[in-house]
C-alpha cells in the first residue's frame, strides 16, 4: 500500500502556473525582477508547481532615454488590461495566473506560487510545426475561454547605452517576441532573426474572457529542424 501511494505521488504531474513579468530595460528597478524570473524558471523552486515564465517588455519607458529593443505597445496594453481593477500600471510587475499582481520579486512570487498548488487546469492540446522561418501552431480553444499564443526566447542579453540603466549589460529570461490571439485555433509565428531553436518555446494560455484568470496552460519546444 505504501509503495502504491509513493508511486502515485511521484507520478503526479506538477501544476503549470504562469508567471508574467512586465519589465523594461529603461527601468532601473527592473533588473532584479528579471533575475527573479530567471531564477523561478531555471530552479523551479516550488514542489508541485511548474513555473512557466514569460517576460513582457513594455514600451512606455522608451521615451525616457532608452528604446527597449524587445518592447511592444501590445505588451503595455496587456498589462493595462490586468490593471483595470486597480488602475495601477508599474514596472517591474509580476502577474501570476492572470490574478495576483505585485512588484516583481522572488519572495512575493514564491508566496503566490505556493497558493497555486493543485489548481485546476483545463486540457489545452498544443502542436507546433516548423515551416521555413515560421512556426505553424495549432491549439484547441476550450469553450468559453480565450487563448493566447506566445513565442518566447531565453538567454537574451542587451548592452544598455542610455537611460536609467546606462552602461549595464542586462540578461533576460523568456522574453516574449510575438503574441497572438488564437481564437480560430491556428496561428503563425515568425522566428526571430538569429534565434536558436533550443532557446525558443511556444506557450499557449487559456484565460477567462477579457484576459481573466488562467484556466489552462501548455508549452512546447520549437522543433530542432527550425532554421
Amino acid at each position: 500500500m505504501v509503495t502504491l501511494l509513493t508511486s502515485l505521488m511521484l507520478s503526479a504531474a506538477p501544476t503549470p502556473v504562469l508567471v508574467e513579468l512586465f519589465t523594461s530595460e529603461g527601468c532601473s528597478s527592473c533588473p532584479p525582477a528579471d533575475q527573479a524570473l530567471a531564477f523561478l524558471s531555471a530552479k523551479q523552486p516550488v514542489p508541485g508547481v511548474e513555473v512557466v515564465a514569460l517576460s513582457f517588455h513594455v514600451d512606455y519607458w522608451n521615451r525616457l532615454g532608452w528604446a527597449d529593443p524587445f518592447s511592444r505597445a501590445q505588451y503595455s496594453e496587456r498589462q493595462s488590461v490586468y490593471a483595470r481593477g486597480s488602475g495601477e500600471v508599474y514596472t517591474p510587475q509580476m502577474v501570476v495566473d492572470g490574478e495576483a499582481g505585485f512588484v516583481g520579486n522572488q519572495r512575493a512570487a514564491l508566496a503566490a506560487l505556493e497558493k497555486k498548488k493543485g489548481a485546476a487546469r483545463v486540457a489545452l492540446p498544443l502542436t507546433v510545426r516548423a515551416k521555413g522561418r515560421s512556426l505553424e501552431v495549432t491549439v484547441t480553444p476550450p469553450p468559453g475561454l480565450e487563448v493566447w499564443v506566445a513565442l518566447a526566447e531565453d538567454g537574451l542579453v542587451s548592452r544598455v547605452t542610455a537611460g536609467e540603466n546606462e552602461g549595464k549589460t542586462l540578461p533576460h529570461a523568456w522574453v516574449v517576441r510575438q503574441l497572438e490571439n488564437a481564437a480560430k485555433g491556428e496561428v503563425r509565428l515568425t522566428l526571430p532573426a538569429g534565434a536558436r531553436p533550443e532557446r525558443l518555446r511556444v506557450v499557449a494560455i487559456a484565460q477567462g474572457a477579457g484576459q481573466g484568470r488562467v484556466e489552462g496552460l501548455a508549452w512546447a519546444a520549437v522543433p530542432a529542424s527550425a532554421p
